[in-house]
């Protein structure tokens, strides 16, 4: 079963190339929002709950997310092309 929740677009409830998601133990949502440069949490339904973490925090574009549930931390690799090189980090959010 497929289900789709991109909307084009950078619209606070739209998303833009989501590229990688982490579910709950309650089936929520973490996902990432590429062209947008955030991370958005979803309901277990698959709707827009609230943006996590926004561009002004993460400065470059957003790749990959893991979720520790235990420790109750969001790992997010983040990504910035200069010139033909490629520089990346891991931001870590507490959720």
């Amino acid at each position: 079963m497929c289900v789709c929740v991109t909307l084009q677009g950078s619209g606070a409830q739209q998303m833009s190339v989501p590229a990688h998601m982490a579910v709950t133990r309650n089936g929520f949502v973490y996902a990432v929002d590429h062209n947008n440069y955030r991370i958005v949490l979803l309901s277990p339904a698959l709707n827009f709950v609230r943006v996590v973490v926004g561009r002004e925090q993460l400065k470059w574009k957003p790749q990959r997310l893991w979720l520790d549930a235990a420790k109750s931390r969001l790992y997010v690799a983040v990504n910035v092309r200069v010139g033909d090189s490629t520089a990346g980090r891991v931001v870590v959010i507490g959720v």
